[in-house]
């Protein structure tokens, strides 16, 4: 049996970023009872009634490159990493998503600044993203993009 995302993250991800996948091979797989928040959200999309982020699937993509990069971030100090290993945090995380470039860094910033900023109605990302971080579980925490 294939692992999937929890139905909480599928519907979170589709809301969120409005990439789908998740949801769709949880959908898709005879093996996997659907929750009813998975099936209302569904059945909106089919109708047509839910509102979604706009962009399409490179959209989805970007900004699953951003919450990796700042996933990275977190898992390097367990955590918001204290005071002065802030840029060495960020180098660590472009050194894991095998970023280049002469300004990788700067971009790297704008991308952990708009993972910061990223909500739904009243759940941020980062919080969930940070306290999975203390909690050292990183294989969680890699799971929420």
């Amino acid at each position: 049996m294939k692992k999937h995302r929890g139905p909480a993250y599928s519907v979170y991800l589709v809301r969120l970023i409005n990439y789908r996948g998740p949801l769709f091979a949880r959908a898709r797989d005879p093996d996997v009872e659907l929750d009813q928040s998975e099936r209302d959200l569904l059945v909106d999309m089919l109708e047509d009634k839910v509102e979604l982020p706009r962009g399409g699937a490179k959209s989805a993509a970007r900004w699953r490159e951003r919450l990796k990069l700042a996933a990275y971030y977190l898992e390097y100090a367990a955590g918001e990493p204290p005071k002065g290993q802030d840029a060495e945090a960020l180098r660590f995380a472009v050194r894991k998503c095998k970023r280049v470039g002469i300004d990788a860094l700067r971009q790297a910033r704008r991308d952990i600044k708009s993972a910061r900023a990223l909500t739904d109605g009243h759940w941020r990302w980062w919080d969930i993203a940070s306290r999975l971080a203390r909690k050292r579980k990183f294989e969680q925490l890699h799971r929420t993009y």
